[in-house]
Order: C-alpha cells, then sequence, then structure tokens
C-alpha cells in the first residue's frame, strides 16, 4: 500500500511517524489481509498507529463509546495499542481542544495543533504553506505535518490524477480478491 511506501521511505531516512487509520473507510479496509499486514509493517518499521476518527459519522453510540470501540478495534488488526488519535475533518468543537477522547490525546489539542507549527496537506494541497517555508522549519521547532501518501508516493503527477489512479488500484486489488474468493456451489445431483 502507499503508506507502507512512506513508512519504508521514512524508515530509511530515520524518521517514525504516527500512521492515523479510518477504520470506517470506504476506500480501503484494515482489516483485510493485506491491511493488517500493512498495519505490522508499519509498526515493525518503528512507526506508530493511531486512529482516524471520523466523529461526524451518525450512530446511535455515544462518541467517546465509538472512539473506544474503533481503538479497541484497530489495536486489535495493528497487533499494537493504539497511541492517539486524529479527527477527520474535525468539527470547530475539537480545534485547540485540550480535552482527550476515549483516553487518548488527539492531533488538534493545543500541545499538538497551536502551541506548535502545523502544516497539512489535506486535498492534495498545502493550504497553510510548504513545510520548508513554514517558520518553525525555519526556526528549528516543532511542527506537526499532517500529509497523506496518496499525495506523495508519485509527486511527479497532480494530486487529483494520483488519487485517481491509487483508487482504481484499489478496485482492482478488492475485484481480484471477490473473485478469488467467490465458491460458486455445484449440485451435486448431477
Amino acid at each position: 500500500t502507499l503508506a507502507v511506501e512512506l513508512a519504508e521511505a521514512e524508515h530509511a531516512l530515520g524518521y517514525a511517524s504516527h500512521y492515523f487509520v479510518l477504520v470506517t473507510c470506504e476506500q480501503y479496509n484494515p482489516a483485510t489481509q493485506a491491511g493488517r499486514d500493512a498495519l505490522a509493517r508499519i509498526a515493525f518499521l518503528g512507526h506508530r498507529i493511531g486512529l482516524h476518527f471520523d466523529a461526524a459519522l451518525e450512530c446511535a453510540e455515544p462518541l467517546e463509546q465509538r472512539a473506544a470501540s474503533e481503538i479497541c478495534y484497530l489495536s486489535a488488526l495493528a497487533g499494537t495499542p493504539v497511541s492517539m488519535l486524529s479527527f477527520h475533518r474535525p468539527a470547530r468543537r475539537w480545534i485547540n481542544n485540550p480535552a482527550s477522547l476515549a483516553g487518548l490525546p488527539h492531533t488538534y489539542q493545543p500541545i499538538y495543533f497551536s502551541e506548535i507549527g502545523y502544516c497539512s496537506d489535506s486535498r492534495g494541497g498545502w493550504w497553510r504553506g510548504a513545510p520548508l517555508a513554514h517558520d518553525a522549519v525555519k526556526s528549528g521547532t516543532a511542527l506537526q505535518l499532517l500529509t497523506h501518501p496518496a499525495w506523495w508516493v508519485d509527486a511527479h503527477r497532480p494530486p487529483a490524477e494520483r488519487l485517481a489512479d491509487h483508487l482504481e488500484r484499489r478496485r482492482q486489488e478488492l475485484t481480484r480478491d471477490l473473485n478469488a474468493n467467490v465458491v460458486i456451489p455445484h449440485d451435486e445431483d448431477k
């Protein structure tokens, strides 16, 4: 997967990161064998696994309980504790909110978001300026750098094209897996 490719590159450079996984994503499923293998490889390389949590999903389960359930689920899939969470499209109430959720810190707490530098490539662009031009990088201070592997594994093409290719590869993988696992019953009376 693209995340494993990025994890390998970071490891080769001596970096360790948090890899946040959205367990409610329709584009990938971390519970597949390939997903579990990717999580294991990322953890083996010295990176941490975090939950990319979509608090906006409408569920009957209270938010704290749903976050705890997803943390437990992802931890079991990864075979390692989930150490942090990051909100998927965070609601305004979570930005600079020092409260933890389900006992874990989150990436939008002041200590990680406003008390240090923050730079994100959401939607394939640097919306707060490129990382190397960031004041935190220039001054050698802490920076939370939020990146998505789909934007960086093949940096010679526009983000939308890279994402489209990634989604097409994923569709082909799912189709192949589905076809490989389809069992057609036969009529034993013939």
